[in-house]
């Protein structure tokens, strides 16, 4: 069986062996080693976290390997855990200096997912005259807005060998004719838990951020509910960067007291929970600045887990998701106006049959098969 050796972030819980890495990142690594194996190849996911907190002052962890699955295996290496930020400074450059080691002594199919922290890895593949295929879900300066880092990253990622993209007008962009498959996000169909609310309105929601950056200073779809009338519910679920952030939606909601379509704030949902909840609403929504900078160059994964859990999907307009294996099935908001919200909510068909999750099975089939094709040029 072949193999393939994919470096990225990947979150351990376990006491005594924990490693820290964004949850989000976890879905997307687990769900593509997930489809790697699927189509035949063995997958030992590198993952050169430290651990970034501790309680005690000085704490080594020695490396282990995990079996996520079947095929699928996690590799950690030795780190320090400790309160002092001078001494996990340490344990940084311990896993790094360890995994680069590794990547020395194995040749074979390596795939990394793009950080800029993992620059010195993309060097190390250059000076050794290897090929790697770049999982990139987004372009980092495009979120923070900063052109001159801008250029730097894209210096960086077009080196690559080949690629996983999340957009058609990122691939336009970066590859330079290169190879590429494209990879939305996990197509994980959820397991059906949600019971639904049971009072005859439609229920639509937004899970997510509440930085006003990205939502806005008014949210637009907070505001739709004066553009909605009492067949509607909109719930809004998720987190702040900060208290004031969640006090801003808490106190929008509350000005919508009165109106024939409800609005309530539902708090962070977390598991099964989340999932319950999701199902038990009938439109996710996806809104964002039509004009930012970072709308083409990465895909919301928010979509995609309102297709996993059933949801009919209504997004800003944009050609990264227009273009997008979902396209198709997605309703698209014209303007980021609350009346342009409101309108492009009231056009679902909610009488049409629909069935999220066999899109997505149809869309895992195509990507399995444009991985293999992609994997087999290495």
């Amino acid at each position: 069986m072949k193999k393939v050796y994919y470096l990225a972030y990947y979150s351990n819980d376990e006491k005594g062996k924990k490693r820290d890495a964004v949850p989000a990142a976890d879905l997307q690594v687990s769900y593509l080693a997930h489809v790697f194996s699927k189509i035949g190849y063995e997958v030992e996911i590198i993952a050169p976290n430290a651990r970034y907190s501790g309680e005690r002052a000085l704490s080594v962890q020695k490396g282990f390997t995990k079996k996520i699955s079947g095929n699928v295996t996690v590799r950690y290496f030795h780190c320090i855990e400790s309160k002092y930020k001078f001494v996990r400074s340490l344990a940084v450059r311990l896993t790094y200096f360890s995994a680069l080691n590794y990547i020395k002594k194995h040749e074979g199919i390596w795939i990394i997912y793009h950080s800029r922290l993992f620059y010195p890895y993309y060097h190390l593949f250059q000076r050794m005259g290897r090929k790697y295929i770049l999982e990139l879900e987004e372009i980092y300066s495009d979120v923070i807005g900063d052109s001159r880092l801008r250029s730097k990253e894209l210096e960086e990622v077009k080196k690559a060998s080949a690629y996983i993209l999340p957009s058609i007008p990122l691939a336009e962009e970066i590859t330079d004719g290169k190879k590429y498959t494209l990879y939305h996000g996990s197509c994980r169909r959820e397991k059906k838990i949600g019971k639904g609310f049971g009072d005859g309105r439609i229920h639509v929601v937004y899970a997510g951020t509440f930085d006003p950056r990205v939502i806005g200073e008014h949210f637009s779809l907070i505001q739709a509910a004066r553009y909605l009338d009492e067949r509607y519910h909109i719930h809004i679920i998720g987190f702040g960067r900060n208290q004031g952030d969640v006090d801003k939606i808490i106190s929008d909601v509350h000005n919508m007291e009165g109106l024939p379509c409800k609005v309530s704030y539902d708090g962070l949902l977390l598991g099964d929970e989340y999932l319950a909840f999701l199902q038990s609403c009938h439109i996710g929504m996806f809104s964002k600045d039509p004009d930012g900078k970072d709308i083409n160059s990465s895909f919301p994964s928010k979509i995609m887990s309102y297709l996993s859990n059933g949801l009919r999907v209504v997004a800003t307009r944009a050609d990264s998701i227009e273009t997008s294996e979902v396209g198709n099935i997605v309703y698209f908001c014209d303007g980021n106006k609350p009346e342009d919200v409101a309108g492009a909510i009231m056009d679902v068909d909610m009488n049409t049959p629909y069935d999220s999750r066999k899109e997505l099975m149809e869309i895992e089939s195509r990507l399995k098969n444009s991985l293999k094709r992609l994997l087999n040029h290495f």
